[in-house]
């Protein structure tokens, strides 16, 4: 916790820092600022939750740099998914959250985020059925889903504050690798990799967002 307590500290600030710079936004920069505690709380409360209707076997870290995709022809035709370190059994919502805020974009996100959920929760539907688990499918309708991602919304954020590191991937690797060093590199790496015009937007776009959840 104490680690995370750190990557959330230096995430957070490279966010208020970005939304420093976006005049309108002041206000937003000035609550994330003071948000890190918060959402390690909120965190540590939502996977410590016994409260669990369908528990899962989930990945935890799902984010696009961990599937692994084959093309055959132009088209998927096979996918692997790696680096488990972080698997834990724990609501659906949870993996939900974490790869749709650190992956979708800022335009899936205004037009299909509803229905993205609706087919995942359709997915898992076929899924539990095909088991032979109807008692379980029948429990969990997209309603409860939708109610466990709220549960889940504390992950959402955190995954979202991580967009700058995982637009950095594609283009600024380097950087990456020293915004979580101890030396003098680190908050330098971070507001290069939050500059990006494309997280600015996405960090624009959601945190009126999460300030109507409460989180901010």
């Amino acid at each position: 916790m104490q680690l995370f307590k750190e990557m959330c500290d230096k995430v957070f600030s490279a966010v208020a820092n970005a939304l420093k710079r976006c005049p309108g936004y002041e206000g937003y920069a000035e609550k994330f600022t003071r948000i890190s505690e918060r959402v390690v709380e909120g965190t540590n409360k939502f996977w410590t939750s016994k409260d669990v209707l369908l528990p899962v076997i989930l990945h935890v870290d799902c984010w696009k740099n961990n599937f692994m995709f084959k093309y055959v022809d132009g088209a998927v035709a096979d996918v692997r998914i790696v680096d488990f370190q972080f698997s834990k059994v724990h609501s659906p919502a949870a993996d939900v959250q974490c790869f749709l805020n650190a992956n979708a974009s800022e335009q899936l996100h205004r037009q299909h985020f509803d229905s993205l959920v609706e087919e995942y929760h359709g997915a898992l539907q076929r899924t539990l059925r095909a088991l032979g688990m109807h008692q379980q499918a029948d429990a969990y309708p997209l309603r409860q889903l939708r109610a466990d991602m709220d549960r889940a919304a504390v992950l959402g954020l955190f995954n979202s504050a991580l967009r700058g590191l995982h637009l950095a991937t594609e283009s600024h690797s380097e950087q990456v690798g020293q915004a979580f060093k101890k030396s003098d590199e680190s908050s330098a790496a971070l507001a290069a990799t939050y500059s990006n015009p494309e997280c600015v937007s996405y960090l624009k776009y959601i945190a009126p967002i999460y300030e109507s959840k409460g989180l901010l």
